[in-house]
């Protein structure tokens, strides 16, 4: 069953926690302050209202910040534990996902608390407790409780959107390997690889056009092209699958393989690597 690979590098932007506090944060804090502003204004003297929203914003905006930005750590070390770096594509899969979100916005709500409301407190320049009609400590931990619970399920939500986007762009994008030309470096489609092998000391990747020179070990060049059609026949060799035109048994327990090619090359293959292309399903039969 298919499935989406999660990165969660939107975390790592500080843009977008930043952005996300400005969006959610900031007009839901606008009731608070003016309500605080009316009944910390009953008993300050002389407090005006720019130095309390810029005494609330250094108190509640800027603490925010930072235990979002440390509760976004937290975020990403939970989810490899509760399997949030992969969402099956299905009905059940995605219940799964966003079941497992909510739990990992609950803990961050509840980190939250534990880490910015009492440092709010503490650093204060108000005695809340001075005011004439007590404060609904309830209600008010509910709505926070709720609206921090809302964003830990938004910011999950937006890496998931940003997950699946960049899936897609890479789905259609055409794989590629840099190679050196007469002119330059340049990018190479892979289809358009029939072979690459090391010649001397120096390695070349070869197409039906051209040949061109690559900066790149065999064995990295088989890292990058892992699951993409391509084989290595033997040390010296990585062919195009796709390329294949023949192989047939040789001697001595090894393989003759001939590709499609303007100079109808053919390569040695041994017995076990013959064996290891058939664990790979090809299944062309010769």
């Amino acid at each position: 069953m298919k499935s989406l690979e999660l990165s969660f590098g939107l975390f790592k932007r500080p843009a977008f926690l930043l952005c996300s506090v400005l969006l959610f944060l900031i007009p839901y804090a606008q009731i608070d302050f003016y309500a605080c502003y009316q009944t910390a204004s009953q008993y300050t003297e002389g407090l005006t209202f720019n130095k309390f929203m810029f005494n609330i914003v250094l108190n509640k905006l800027l603490f925010a910040v930072i235990s979002i930005w440390l509760l976004s750590a937290l975020f990403r070390m939970m989810n490899s534990r509760l399997g949030l770096e992969r969402m099956v594509l299905s009905l059940k899969g995605v219940l799964k996902w966003q079941a497992a979100l909510f739990v990992v916005a609950v803990i961050n709500a509840i980190g939250f608390f534990v880490i910015s409301i009492p440092l709010q407190f503490v650093v204060s320049p108000i005695d809340f407790g001075l005011a004439e009609e007590p404060v609904d400590a309830g209600r008010v931990m509910v709505s926070q409780f709720s609206f921090l619970t809302f964003l830990g399920l938004f910011l999950g939500n937006a890496n998931l959107f940003n997950s699946a986007m960049r899936s897609r762009n890479k789905t259609n994008e055409k794989d590629s390997i840099i190679v050196s030309s007469n002119i330059g470096e340049l990018s190479l489609d892979i289809d358009e690889v029939v072979y690459a092998e090391k010649s001397g000391r120096k390695y070349w990747v070869y197409t039906n056009k051209e040949v061109y020179g690559l900066k790149i070990n065999l064995t990295d060049l088989a890292r990058l092209l892992e699951g993409k059609g391509f084989f290595r026949v033997n040390r010296a060799t990585i062919v195009n699958l796709n390329f294949v035109d023949d192989i047939r048994f040789w001697e001595f327990d090894k393989y003759i393989l001939s590709i499609r090619s303007k100079e109808k090359k053919e390569f040695v293959m041994s017995r076990d690597r013959y064996r290891d292309l058939k664990a790979q399903d090809f299944e062309r039969a010769f």
